[in-house]
C-alpha cells in the first residue's frame, strides 16, 4: 500500500465512523468529504467507492 493510498483510507474510515455517528444528520455530503480531508466530493466519492465498494449514500442507507 502506497502512502497516498494510506492516507486515504484513513481518511474513509474517519468518514465511515462520522456517518455512524449521525453526521449527515446535521451536514451535508460536501460537509463530510471536507471534514474527512478531500479537495471535492467528486474525489471523496470516487475513493469511497474504490474502498468501500460502494458510494456513501449507498453506505449509509445501509
Amino acid at each position: 500500500m502506497s502512502v497516498p493510498q494510506f492516507i486515504n483510507s484513513y481518511r474513509i474510515e474517519f468518514a465511515t465512523t462520522l456517518i455512524g455517528e449521525g453526521y449527515l444528520q446535521n451536514y451535508s455530503m460536501e460537509g463530510l468529504a471536507e471534514k474527512s480531508g478531500f479537495s471535492s466530493q467528486e474525489n471523496f466519492n470516487r475513493v469511497f467507492k474504490l474502498i468501500k465498494s460502494c458510494t456513501p449514500t449507498q453506505y449509509l442507507n445501509s
